[in-house]
């Protein structure tokens, strides 16, 4: 789980970069290749998120069925744990994501607009 939230991350990271450093250099169709990757990235992040979340209250639940009912806060924390951190890395990915692909849209639509 954290290795493909990493390689999300990661990704993100490389395709700003390029959408960045090429923008001026790239033919609209190179950048338009990017920003769909962006858009990828930023709809694909929050379902990982969502994966962890239930992996982690699975954890919890198997605890709770492991003790046979006899609830101790400690042992759950782990899971609780795990499913709100996935939540929170999945969001602190999709959300500037989301930003920076609607923001590079616009920047290539206003370029298809001035190409015509």
């Amino acid at each position: 789980m954290w290795l493909l939230l990493g390689c999300s991350l990661l990704s993100l990271t490389i395709i700003i970069e390029r959408l960045i450093r090429f923008s001026q250099k790239k033919p609209i169709a190179e950048l338009e290749k990017n920003v769909y990757l962006l858009g990828i990235i930023a709809h694909v992040t929050p379902l990982l998120g969502l994966l962890g979340t239930v992996t982690g209250m699975i954890r919890a639940f198997r605890q709770i069925e492991g003790l046979s009912g006899r609830v101790n806060a400690s042992l759950l924390a782990g899971g609780i744990w795990e499913a709100l951190l996935t939540t929170a890395f999945g969001l602190v990915v999709a959300i500037p994501t989301f930003v920076m692909y609607h923001y590079f849209n616009q920047k290539l639509d206003e370029a298809d607009a001035v190409e015509i």
